[in-house]
């Protein structure tokens, strides 16, 4: 092969190369009742349109956005690991619709219609053959939401520093397994249940949440409990795994004694005295991937 053509072949692999890179990660947008909703979107190169796979949903918080979960996460080095998707949604003016009146007052968009249209869509590319959904705080209320409404696409939630919504009438057609991460100390989203910060509406307990969850995964007996090792002490908090019996869908909750509203393992995101404190003795985002790919 001649020198010249030879360096335009290699101009040419490298070239798609990165293509492909910057076609991993993308931003797009979908119309849904008239609204045109947004999202990042994350596939490994490693992942084929026509290969089975699973899809992470990652919801933000209240006055987030879906790239502000992506960093705060890590979902795509995970994702680049294990060979699955991760999506990203932006709620309407920054709040996800998860049935408290507070937000009911700043959107009225169907986020449920949303996120199902947007699990249907990205069917339609790929050979999507599970769906996990999971966010914080407001996105976490919001993954309770779905899992509560969405039960028959959903294959298992994992909602962190949030509770259910206190009124709400959780009514899924089929048991979801369930993992919840909640600090005992969230300044925001009491693990005790009651207003959420700044008269946001209210939450019940968390553990109200996970007797609720009981009865719909049709857990039976008293739950067991782990102390986790402290792996990092000087972060200040514990790791405490609750695990429930005899359910014909797990149910697990890792209660951060001490703990803020944060995600473990994440970024201390905003000041200590606003949030509380990160525990650093797990990682969030591969405790919760390992629930999901544990759910057939």
């Amino acid at each position: 092969m001649r020198p010249a053509l030879a360096a335009l072949l290699i101009m040419v692999l490298v070239s798609f190369g990165l293509f492909r890179r910057v076609r991993a990660q993308h931003s797009s947008t979908i119309t849904v009742d008239g609204l045109e909703r947004t999202y990042e979107f994350y596939a490994p190169a490693s992942v084929k349109a026509n290969q089975a796979t699973s899809l992470v949903i990652a919801l933000h918080g209240g006055g987030g956005q879906g790239r502000g979960m992506r960093r705060l996460t890590g979902f795509n080095a995970l994702a680049d690991e294990k060979g699955f998707l991760v999506v990203y949604p932006d709620g309407l003016n920054r709040q996800w619709n998860d049935s408290r009146e507070f937000i009911q007052g700043r959107t009225q968009a169907d986020d449920v219609a949303f996120i199902r249209a947007l699990i249907a869509a990205l069917k339609h590319q790929y050979s999507i053959e599970r769906v996990f959904v999971t966010g914080i705080s407001n996105g976490a209320m919001m993954t309770y939401r779905l899992a509560c409404e969405l039960s028959d696409q959903i294959t298992a939630a994992a909602p962190v520093a949030g509770n259910l919504v206190k009124g709400y009438d959780c009514k899924p057609s089929n048991p979801v397994p369930l993992l919840a991460i909640n600090g005992t100390t969230d300044p925001l989203v009491p693990y005790n249940g009651g207003a959420v910060a700044r008269k946001r509406g209210d939450v019940i307990s968390t553990d109200d949440t996970m007797t609720i969850w009981a009865s719909n995964n049709g857990c039976t007996g008293d739950p067991t409990e782990e102390a986790l090792p402290n792996s990092d002490p000087s972060d200040g908090s514990r790791v405490n795994k609750r695990t429930y019996p005899s359910c014909s869908a797990p149910l697990v909750l890792y209660r951060i004694e001490n703990g803020g509203h944060t995600w473990p393992g994440g970024s201390q995101y905003l000041p200590k005295r606003i949030i509380g404190s990160v525990n650093r003795d797990i990682n969030a985002t591969q405790v919760i991937w390992a629930f999901f790919d544990s759910q057939k």
